[in-house]
């Protein structure tokens, strides 16, 4: 899910697009050099690819005018309310001289500009070198985590088989195959979860990656991710026969994630409980998951939103952005649905942080 089209500047894309030619190319002759690649790999490719894949080729694809609006996009009254977190958590941590905020997938650095002046911030890309100093203060992560390479899987009555990217009749195509990683399988057998015959799953194993670096280069803080998903009951369960990757482009959503290489997001939902144990193996304590409107509420969305509506009273094309803004962040079927948890790694669960601690209005 990505925020709510704004359908008045929207224009339906092609659906016969194949996508980039030189990049098509290239996964075709790594196709034909190694045979069907993994899902984890053509989306990597098709999203990542320097200078061809879709995150690589433009800084616009999360405003109004590109294929999606993300949260931050849509007003900075979110960043702000964001940063008061965050602020919160530094003071906890006893202000540090060498706190930090690490974002990753920051995209145009939106969030990181509503932080206050002088607070030290590190922009991280999927595909740039991160730094390696252990550093004490707050890891965020804003829809970045959908955005990851996920492996497929489909459900069969001798075991899962996974689903795999091959060239036939001028186009990609899905072939079925052998497990590619064991972790494939201890994904759901560890936690008991049997994916039916014939039903697709998605597996995130670059998540369980990713934490793993982020507990070993945060000394001391938190992880703040907010992102869209689901427990596993709601992700594999027999009323979810198909997975939940889909691609975005021109403010539209498709079921095909084989075509138009490098000119649509491709994403699929996180698996939330993965998500905590993943971060407790990584050596996390989980302090808690809220929905986003839950979070922002928490965190003084209110404070913030009777400070701006004051000064955009004279003005009434902000106030009426303002006011579109904080519904939507707000709606309960659309981004307030979307998941926040936090992370820490040895800091203190009590008290609670404010963005976990319902506030009387």
């Amino acid at each position: 899910m990505r925020a709510e089209p704004f359908r008045s500047i929207v224009v339906t894309p092609p659906a016969d697009d194949p996508g980039e030619p030189r990049l098509i190319e290239l996964i075709r002759a790594e196709i034909d050099a190694s045979g069907p690649i993994t899902f984890a790999r053509f989306i990597e490719r098709a999203l990542y690819e320097p200078g061809l894949g879709y995150y690589a080729t433009s800084a616009e694809r999360m405003t109004r005018a590109g294929d999606f609006v993300t949260a931050p996009e849509l007003h900075p009254i979110f960043g702000q309310t964001v940063a008061r977190q965050i602020d919160e958590m530094r003071q906890r941590l006893g202000s540090p001289a060498d706190f930090t905020v690490r974002e990753y997938g920051a995209g145009r650095r939106t969030l990181g500009k509503a932080l206050p002046a002088g607070m030290p911030y590190e922009p991280v890309e999927f595909d740039s070198a991160r730094p390696r100093t252990s550093f004490p203060g707050v890891v965020l992560a804003n829809e970045f985590l959908d955005a990851l390479p996920v492996h497929r899987v489909v459900g069969r009555s001798a075991g899962l088989r996974e689903l795999r990217v091959g060239w036939s009749d001028g186009r990609f195509v899905e072939v079925e195959a052998d497990l590619s990683d064991d972790r494939l399988a201890t994904w759901f057998e560890s936690r008991h979860i049997r994916v039916a015959d014939g039903n697709v799953a998605d597996v995130n194993l670059q998540m369980l990656d990713w934490l793993q670096q982020v507990g070993h280069d945060l000394a001391r803080g938190y992880a703040l991710i907010l992102d869209y998903g689901k427990p596993a009951e709601l992700l594999y369960g027999p009323e979810r026969p198909t997975s939940t990757l889909r691609a975005f482009r021109g403010q539209h959503v498709s079921s095909n994630v084989l075509g138009g290489v490098g000119h649509q997001d491709l994403t699929a939902d996180v698996d939330l409980d993965a998500l905590a144990d993943g971060a407790v193996a990584a050596g996390f304590d989980v302090l808690g998951r809220v929905t986003q409107a839950q979070f922002l509420l928490n965190a003084g969305l209110d404070e913030l939103y009777a400070a701006a509506r004051a000064q955009a009273d004279n003005d009434w094309d902000r106030a009426l952005n303002l006011r579109a803004a904080v519904r939507r962040l707000l709606d309960s079927s659309g981004l307030g649905a979307y998941a926040v948890v936090i992370l820490g790694k040895g800091v203190d669960a009590e008290p609670p942080l404010s963005g976990l601690v319902k506030r009387a209005v």
